[in-house]
């Protein structure tokens, strides 16, 4: 039987120990992951002598700020540190009587320890917060920069496997390892937490069962989806979400599936927030867009792979990587990318990529992989990244600086191999300014391009924004005014097909926004409310003698766009709309006016 991942990381751990690493980092902000680790170290008995935990740093003490130090015997399984053992273990040792004040004392209680330690019976000592002292020693902390030095002498005497070599093994924990002082890189190994498998978090829901005495029937919503909405989560935080669905609600488990799903999507949520790296975006419906059918199908083929991820996975069926949308701006393509949270039921998060980058060595690498590893921990979601083309715009250039190369390789390495339910969405305006690596098959299953709306498509939209707001739905409500709106909207295609001063979705809700404030500004006193007659009336005038002064995207780019276009077909993007969105009938001629100027390479 394969063991755990969790002792499968403690096993890899004490066989690197064995060959001569002494120093390891485990990169999480939940001390509960060191108390893991621990718990299994002892347990599997390769440590039953000492487990010492070393606490230091930066106190006040009458008004001044000094360095303190405090050695601590560790107590496995209850996670507590509350027995000073200075005395005890140093009892030989110069460190008996010492001041523990001192700068100097972490240091030699960490020397101390290294030289009481043997093979046969080495001690673990635990050291949280590293990250803490490895930024202290970056400002010439006296203190910290001691401590770095003793720990990378026992680094390099472990290397080199000297029979009386110290056998100390430090475990540290750090949020941030991008300020690993250089003398440690090369004796230390870096390792992720381990997060719950499929077994162990229904080891964890049947223990909060135990707990809350609830052994009535089995869960009424399927365990895969209740196990999708936990996977990325650490241990922690499927505990804490199971202790409130307790208190939120009096049923059972096995009714508990709804508020299970709320109260994991509020802490991913704070999970956000929190880290400051992501941005929790509300996702919108489908009755606010009006166009881009085609890539709306997909979506909605790929989502019934994340609704049952283990039957998908069962069958053989990998995981789609996600989409890449280009095309003109104002075309929906930030819209579409909203949808998608809606489509999937998934959390919808957005990393700007600028965000990530720091102004200190290494810093920009580690945000980014804080920032991936959030989006794995919100998985199962989609993570959208907005003008991608302004990220990564020349990323393959010899100009660029190192650190932005190595950003955009990690993420490129990320967007190949990351085996998470994480489902990416970019957008890009100019897809030319993107390194060819992005466009190529493997970082994305499809590529889609948004032209310019057909005659079908703006009606849609025109009938959105009309109706958008409920005060404005209010105005038509009745339907006996439908056939005149529509005639009114064709109106105004069909005068913009004759001065060719086409229309993005953008355009559209221009027009009507200032449509509704002008009509507002202008109703006759004691008049409390619009009418539908008014806003049919301001259409048609509209369409017969003020649309030619309205400039369009459509008018005022029209190189841009065909440069557009001519890009996306190379580049062999596929369009978003539906075949049948050009094949409606149109009697407004918007359509062939549309691909007259603008032809569309598929058409």
């Amino acid at each position: 039987m394969a063991a755990d991942p969790l002792t499968q990381l403690c096993r890899e751990m004490f066989s690197l120990y064995r060959s001569g690493i002494s120093l390891f980092i485990l990169k999480t902000n939940y001390e509960e992951d060191i108390d893991d680790v621990v718990s299994v170290m002892y347990d599997r008995l390769y440590f039953r002598n000492h487990i010492v935990e070393l606490s230091c740093g930066r106190i006040e003490t009458d008004g001044l700020m000094t360095w303190a130090a405090k050695v601590t015997d560790y107590r496995p399984h209850t996670g507590l540190s509350l027995y000073p053992m200075q005395r005890r273990l140093f009892a030989d040792s110069a460190l008996k009587d010492y001041d523990s004040k001192s700068p100097y004392y972490a240091a030699m209680a960490i020397e101390q320890l290294a030289c009481l330690s043997n093979p046969n019976r080495p001690i673990l000592l635990i050291l949280r917060g590293a990250d803490r002292i490895f930024a202290a020693a970056a400002r010439q902390d006296a203190g910290a920069l001691a401590v770095i030095s003793v720990m990378s002498r026992i680094g390099s005497i472990s290397a080199a496997r000297q029979a009386d070599g110290p056998a100390l093994f430090i475990l540290m924990s750090a949020s941030d390892t991008s300020r690993l002082p250089g003398t440690l890189e090369a004796y230390t190994q870096v390792f992720d937490p381990v997060l719950p498998d499929d077994e162990a978090l229904r080891g964890l829901i049947w223990a909060a069962r135990e707990r809350h005495g609830d052994t009535i029937g089995e869960l009424k919503e399927s365990t895969d989806t209740i196990l999708n909405t936990f996977r990325g989560l650490n241990r922690i935080d499927v505990d804490r979400i199971l202790e409130r669905a307790y208190l939120k609600s009096n049923h059972p488990m096995y009714e508990r599936g709804r508020v299970i799903r709320e109260i994991a999507s509020a802490e991913k949520k704070q999970l956000a927030k929190k880290a400051g790296l992501l941005e929790w975006i509300e996702p919108v419906s489908e009755d606010k867009i009006g166009g881009m059918a085609g890539a709306l199908e997909y979506l909605r083929s790929r989502a019934r792979i994340y609704e049952d991820i283990s039957s998908a996975e069962a069958n053989g069926i990998l995981l789609p990587k996600g989409i890449l949308i280009s095309g003109i701006p104002g075309t929906g393509k930030s819209l579409l990318a909203k949808l998608a949270g809606s489509i999937f039921r998934r959390p919808l998060i957005k990393m700007d990529v600028g965000r990530l980058m720091g102004k200190y060595v290494g810093e920009s690498e580690e945000n980014l992989w804080k920032a991936l590893r959030l989006a794995e921990a919100m998985s199962p979601c989609v993570l959208w990244i907005d003008e991608l083309e302004k990220s990564f715009a020349g990323a393959g250039r010899s100009s660029e600086n190192d650190t932005f190369k190595r950003v955009f390789s990690s993420f490129l390495t990320w967007m190949q191999e990351k085996t998470c339910a994480c489902y990416v969405i970019a957008t890009a305006n100019d897809v030319s300014a993107l390194p060819p690596e992005f466009k190529r098959k493997g970082r994305f299953d499809e590529k889609f391009c948004c032209y310019l709306p057909t005659a079908e498509e703006c009606r849609r939209i025109f009938d959105i924004h009309l109706k958008y707001t409920p005060g404005r739905r209010k105005l038509f409500e009745d339907g006996s005014l439908a056939a005149e709106l529509s005639a009114a909207i064709d109106h105004v295609l069909s005068a913009a097909a004759e001065t060719q001063n086409f229309f993005v979705g953008a355009d559209i809700e221009s027009l009507v926004n200032d449509l509704y404030i002008d009509l507002f500004g202008s109703k006759p006193a004691g008049q409390e409310a619009l009418t539908a007659r008014q806003i049919i009336d301001r259409l048609n005038d509209l369409a017969q003698t003020r649309l030619a002064d309205i400039r369009n995207y459509g008018r005022t780019d029209a190189d841009e766009i065909e440069r557009c276009y001519r890009t996306l077909a190379d580049c062999h993007f596929r369009d978003a709309s539906a075949e049948s969105s050009l094949l409606s009938p149109d009697t407004t001629g918007y359509n062939a006016a549309l691909m007259k100027r603008f032809p569309r390479n598929d058409a």
